[in-house]
């Protein structure tokens, strides 16, 4: 075979010094075909150890990506707990701390500060709720509903924050102008 495409070539090269520039599409495809047919037949081994180690390496690719899938997701579970401890614990103390100190002194800033500071409470308390439903839902495959109790438990620990920025504000202010 090699030696009918190396004499393919010269013929074409010889063709090209004699001026020649335009080659019959006929015949050219009678030579190729003449040279494809006297070829062995070796190819369907060749193909099928080509498509055995193509699937085998697809196949490593695609355990590998879910490994990493696997192991993103866990991260992104851990710190999306952590962020709902966090906000509760914040805003649990804070209640707590104002409580204290508003009972003696009866401030009004300081009680706004507390109210703020059980909202945040409520909000991340519900935000654990939204988290296990949205968890829940992916779990179960209905990725819409999961998406939904997510975006609402994103929401509520950002609205939680907000409480905790304002309560803590009030508390500030409740002090400075108090006392």
């Amino acid at each position: 075979m090699q030696a009918d495409i190396e004499r393919l070539i010269a013929d074409i090269d010889t063709l090209k010094q004699r001026g020649r520039k335009v080659v019959r599409l006929e015949l050219l495809r009678d030579v190729l075909s003449s040279i494809i047919s006297k070829s062995p037949r070796k190819d369907t081994e060749l193909e099928r150890l080509h498509y055995e180690l193509t699937h085998e390496n697809n196949l490593a690719e695609w355990k590998d990506a879910r490994e990493t899938n696997r192991l993103l997701l866990n991260a992104v579970m851990t710190f999306g707990g952590n962020a709902l401890r966090v906000i509760t614990w914040m805003n649990g103390g804070a209640a707590v701390a104002c409580l204290a100190y508003a009972s003696n002194r009866g401030d009004k800033s300081l009680l706004t500060a507390m109210l703020l500071f059980c909202y945040g409470l409520l909000a991340g308390g519900i935000a654990h709720a939204g988290a296990y439903m949205a968890q829940f839902n992916y779990a179960e495959g209905n990725e819409k509903p999961g998406n939904t109790f997510r975006n609402i438990s994103i929401f509520l620990v950002l609205l939680a924050y907000a409480m905790f920025l304002g309560g803590s504000l009030c508390g500030y202010y409740g002090i400075k102008d108090g006392g």
